[in-house]
Parts: structure tokens; sequence; C-alpha cells
């Protein structure tokens, strides 16, 4: 039999009465190496006090071997905080059921419930969950994205670290990623809360902008929360933990940041169109013109998809007059060269 074991926030304390009766029975007990937060002496004492043996990628991904033991006797795989947080131990259940091999699952506390119930927001608030990873400009590019897209709908953004040294390291991504996409998500007053070992004995909630978090000691396993707006009991929960609570920036959307592009690339090129021209075309520069106008009401009432479809529109027809031979119209390279 295979069994799944969350170890909550803190083990060994943290570990279901029913998990821990499983761990005593298994014959062969893997505690995960690979997956976790914890550090080599954590992983190490707690290795010793559950009699585990540590597994890390290429013991827990050998799914076959793993799955053949569990054929022959009771194997338990040990994972910090929640046993499916990880796809790694998915694959271990879904291979395992597919053989006929019986699976007990003993779930426990992970980070993400843990982090939002000590913050009192609300999980149905919840966001992304994306990992920044040192170094990687494409993973501060899709963070970027990620946190941008929720917190347009007004959820919370948990992004995890990881990270081998100072915290600053990683944001400098971020800074980056704001170079490049513009669209206000990690400017320095960005509000973020950094949740360092939540659950443990030295956990540590703080509270500042991006700027202030550069020079932060921010202990690992962290998570840092983006928060969108808060609701009135979110923000009581935070202000009772001392957490110092901050204006939240709001975002455009995407389609708005598209549609606005449009629309202004539209206004500058219009005049190009002389009044001869418009008579011989026949009433489409006017509905261009009623199209873009459209747009821009769309974008007044934060209609942004509406908005974003009657400029497509508008810019489309435009386009026709290039294709069919008509006017070449001079596009500016960017929305940026528009005056």
């Amino acid at each position: 039999m295979l069994y799944l074991v969350g170890l909550g926030i803190n083990p060994p304390e943290t570990i279901p009465c029913g998990g821990m009766d499983a761990i005593k029975s298994c014959a062969v007990r893997l505690l995960d190496s690979y997956t976790t937060p914890l550090g080599k002496e954590e992983l190490s004492a707690l290795s010793t006090a559950l009699g585990a043996e540590m597994a890390g990628r290429e013991v827990l991904e050998d799914v076959n071997r793993i799955v053949g033991l569990a054929r022959e006797r009771d194997v338990c795989v040990l994972v910090y905080g929640d046993p499916f947080l990880a796809t790694t131990h998915q694959a271990l259940r879904v291979e395992a059921l597919i053989r006929g091999v019986a699976v007990k699952v003993y779930y426990a506390a992970g980070f993400l419930n843990a982090i939002f119930g000590e913050l009192g927001l609300h999980l149905y608030k919840l966001g992304s969950i994306s990992t920044l990873v040192e170094g990687d400009l494409g993973s501060a590019m899709y963070v970027y994205r990620e946190v941008q897209r929720s917190l347009a709908l007004g959820k919370h953004s948990t992004v995890v670290l990881a990270v081998k040294g100072p915290a600053g390291k990683a944001l400098e991504g971020l800074v980056e990623a704001e170079k490049n996409y513009r669209a206000g998500v990690f400017t320095e007053d960005r509000w973020i809360i950094a949740a360092s070992r939540v659950g443990l004995k030295d956990e540590s909630v703080r509270s500042f902008t991006l700027r202030d978090a550069f020079d932060a000691d921010l202990p690992q396993p962290v998570a840092l929360i983006v928060p969108a707006a808060l609701h009135f009991t979110e923000e009581e929960a935070l202000r009772a933990r001392h957490i110092q609570v901050l204006k939240v920036k709001e975002v455009p959307t995407e389609e708005r940041m598209r549609a606005e592009r449009i629309v202004k690339m539209l206004r500058a090129v219009l005049p190009q169109i002389s009044d001869e021209e418009r008579a011989k075309l026949r009433g489409l520069v006017e509905n261009v013109e009623n199209y873009t106008d459209d747009a821009e009401n769309y974008l007044s009432q934060k209609e942004d998809a509406l908005a974003l479809m009657q400029a497509a529109y508008a810019e489309g027809l435009l386009d026709s007059l290039r294709l069919m031979g008509l006017k070449e119209i001079r596009w500016p390279n960017s929305p940026r060269d528009v005056q």
C-alpha cells in the first residue's frame, strides 16, 4: 500500500494522528527533500525523528520503483505541508491507482492556507500562484503578467521566492519586467507582504513597499503576497496583527491597455486621410471614427473587453485601405511614438 502523508507546516507537531500511525506501520519511509522549502538541518532532524530516508528528486521521480515497492509492502512518502501541492506526488498516486496499488492520503495544512489564515485574507480572493526564480528573467516576466491579471480581477497574488541568497536579487527581475511592460504592477511603491517561515517558531510577517523590500532580511522559506483591494474584514485582520496596511494601486487589464494603445494610434493616423479621400471612401472613414468613439466610451465605463472589440474593428477597417491598395496608412512603430 502507498501512503502519502502531509506533515503540515511545523512537523512533527502538525502531522495528523492517522498519518503518524501510518508512518509507524510502514516498512519503507521516504521523506521528500526535493519539493520541501525546509533547510538541510531541519530535514535531517525530521528524518531522524521519523526514522525516514531522505528522498531527493531522483528517488521521488522514479515512480516505477516506488509503486513497485508499494505493491509488496507498505510505503509512505512524507511531504512537508500539503501532500499534493507539488505535481510529483500526484504522479505517484495516479500511477499507483493505474497499477491497482491501494493509496491512502493524509492531508495537512500547506503554506497557502496557512499564509492566508495568518494574514486574515479571504481564500476565495486567492489569485495567481507563481514562483520567482533568482536570476531568471523569464520567470520574472511570467510572474509580472500573472500578478497583473490577478490585480485587475481584484485577487491577491502569491509569489514564492526561489532564492539562494538575499531576496533582493530575485526582486530585481520584477523591476526589469516593469521596465518592459510598464503597467504599474511592480513600481517602487507597490505594496507587498512578505511571509517567512509561516507556522514555524521563528515566523516573520512584514509589510512594506517594493522599494523597501530589497534590503529586507527574509528568512527562507518565504512567499510574497501582493494584495489587491481589501475587504474591510481583511483590513481589520491585518491591523489586529499590527501589520501595516498600505495603499493598493490599481492596474489596468490587458484588454484596456491594448484598447488604449489602438485608440491612441487611430487618433494619430486619421488626419492622414484628406477630405477628398474621405469622399471617395464613401463612409468607411466615418465608420472608423464611430468605432473609435465607441471604444473611448466603453473605456470610460470600464468595459475593457468591449472597448478592445470596437478599437480592433476600427483598426481593421483602416488597415483594409492598404490591403485594397486605396491608401497607405503610416502607422507609428509604437504608441510611445505618438505625441
